[in-house]
Protein backbone atom coordinates (compact mmCIF):
# COMPACT_ATOMS: atom_id res chain seq x y z
CA UNK A 1 0.00 0.00 0.00
CA UNK A 2 1.43 3.71 -0.92
CA UNK A 3 0.45 6.73 0.14
CA UNK A 4 0.70 9.85 -1.93
CA UNK A 5 3.33 12.07 -0.60
CA UNK A 6 2.19 14.97 -2.41
CA UNK A 7 -1.20 15.35 -0.98
CA UNK A 8 -2.77 18.86 -1.20
CA UNK A 9 -5.79 20.36 0.34
CA UNK A 10 -8.47 21.20 -2.23
CA UNK A 11 -9.39 24.42 -0.24
CA UNK A 12 -7.83 26.49 1.99
CA UNK A 13 -9.10 26.44 5.23
CA UNK A 14 -7.24 29.86 6.23
CA UNK A 15 -9.08 31.55 3.02
CA UNK A 16 -12.22 30.15 3.75
CA UNK A 17 -12.92 31.40 7.08
CA UNK A 18 -11.72 34.91 5.81
CA UNK A 19 -14.01 35.25 3.37
CA UNK A 20 -16.80 34.01 5.55
CA UNK A 21 -15.86 36.55 8.19
CA UNK A 22 -15.70 39.18 5.23
CA UNK A 23 -19.45 38.47 4.29
CA UNK A 24 -20.53 38.54 7.70
CA UNK A 25 -19.07 42.07 8.43
CA UNK A 26 -20.56 43.24 4.93
CA UNK A 27 -24.32 42.12 5.69
CA UNK A 28 -23.52 43.25 9.62
CA UNK A 29 -22.88 47.22 7.98
CA UNK A 30 -25.42 47.00 5.12
CA UNK A 31 -27.99 46.15 8.40
CA UNK A 32 -26.93 48.95 10.34
CA UNK A 33 -27.12 51.11 7.33
CA UNK A 34 -30.71 50.08 6.19
CA UNK A 35 -31.93 50.08 9.86
CA UNK A 36 -30.35 53.09 10.84
CA UNK A 37 -31.88 55.44 7.81
CA UNK A 38 -35.47 53.18 8.80
CA UNK A 39 -35.67 53.58 12.40
CA UNK A 40 -35.75 57.58 12.27
CA UNK A 41 -39.18 59.28 13.28
CA UNK A 42 -40.90 61.12 10.09
CA UNK A 43 -43.71 63.36 10.34
CA UNK A 44 -45.94 63.88 7.88
CA UNK A 45 -47.32 66.88 7.18
CA UNK A 46 -50.78 66.83 6.32
CA UNK A 47 -52.76 70.68 5.22
CA UNK A 48 -56.31 70.39 6.89
CA UNK A 49 -58.98 70.61 4.95
CA UNK A 50 -60.17 74.41 3.87
CA UNK A 51 -63.37 75.61 5.77
CA UNK A 52 -65.78 77.04 3.49
CA UNK A 53 -68.01 79.72 3.99
CA UNK A 54 -71.40 77.85 4.13
CA UNK A 55 -70.05 74.35 6.13
CA UNK A 56 -71.83 74.15 9.28
CA UNK A 57 -73.84 71.37 11.30
CA UNK A 58 -76.73 74.26 11.07
CA UNK A 59 -77.68 73.13 7.68
CA UNK A 60 -79.02 69.44 9.01
CA UNK A 61 -81.20 71.39 11.54
CA UNK A 62 -83.89 71.21 9.03
CA UNK A 63 -83.51 68.15 7.25
CA UNK A 64 -85.83 65.24 8.10
CA UNK A 65 -85.55 61.61 6.88
CA UNK A 66 -88.33 59.55 5.48
CA UNK A 67 -89.12 56.28 7.15
CA UNK A 68 -92.32 55.74 4.87
CA UNK A 69 -89.98 52.90 3.12
CA UNK A 70 -90.51 50.62 6.43
CA UNK A 71 -94.19 51.02 5.93
CA UNK A 72 -94.30 49.75 2.23
CA UNK A 73 -95.69 46.27 1.70
CA UNK A 74 -93.06 44.51 0.14
CA UNK A 75 -91.05 45.44 3.19
CA UNK A 76 -93.21 44.13 5.53
CA UNK A 77 -93.47 40.82 3.69
CA UNK A 78 -89.22 40.12 4.35
CA UNK A 79 -89.20 36.96 6.13
CA UNK A 80 -85.96 35.89 7.94
CA UNK A 81 -84.79 32.70 7.02
CA UNK A 82 -82.71 29.98 9.17
CA UNK A 83 -81.04 30.58 13.01
CA UNK A 84 -80.86 34.14 14.59
CA UNK A 85 -78.20 34.37 15.58
CA UNK A 86 -76.35 31.87 13.48
CA UNK A 87 -75.16 29.12 15.79
CA UNK A 88 -71.47 27.77 14.09
CA UNK A 89 -71.90 24.72 15.46
CA UNK A 90 -68.58 22.17 16.48
CA UNK A 91 -65.59 23.50 14.17
CA UNK A 92 -61.78 23.13 14.75
CA UNK A 93 -59.97 19.79 16.34
CA UNK A 94 -60.00 18.90 20.15
CA UNK A 95 -56.44 18.24 20.52
CA UNK A 96 -54.72 20.09 17.57
CA UNK A 97 -51.67 18.13 18.01
CA UNK A 98 -53.05 14.65 17.70
CA UNK A 99 -52.31 12.53 14.32
CA UNK A 100 -55.27 12.45 11.52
Amino acid sequence: MTVSQNKMPLRSTGQSNVTAYLFIFIGIVAGYLFYSQTLQDRVLEVAPLPIREGDSLDQLKDKSFDFSVFDNVEYRNLRLFGEVPVNPGVTGRIDIFAPF
